[in-house]
This record gives structure tokens, sequence and C-alpha cells, in this order.
């Protein structure tokens, strides 16, 4: 049984953003309030940028 297919797609990175000396937002043990921070802080910071989607990886 195959549980996956690839799918011959190039993925182009255009920017990439680390926080490595402190968070910008605050991320608590709450998931969604962790999301909402980021939602607030994309709506804030990255309003100016073109982007499909925005990842946070802690």
């Amino acid at each position: 049984m195959q549980y996956y297919e690839e799918l011959n797609v190039d993925v182009a990175l255009s920017y990439v953003e680390f926080w490595n000396t402190r968070n910008r937002i605050p991320v608590t043990e709450r998931l969604r309030e962790t999301l909402e921070n980021f939602m607030k802080f994309q709506d804030t910071h990255l309003r100016d940028a073109e982007y499909h989607t925005a990842h946070l990886l802690t």
C-alpha cells in the first residue's frame, strides 16, 4: 500500500525571518492564543510583503 504520491512541485522561498534573540509575539501554552498573536503580527508586520502563506515554527 502506498501512503504518498510525489507531486513534482517546486516551492520558491521568498522571505525568511529568524527570531533568535527573542520572540516577536507572545508564545503561550494555549495554542489558539499563540495563533491569534501570530495572526496579529502578520497583519501589522507583513502587510507590505507579498506572500501566500506564513508559518510559525517553534
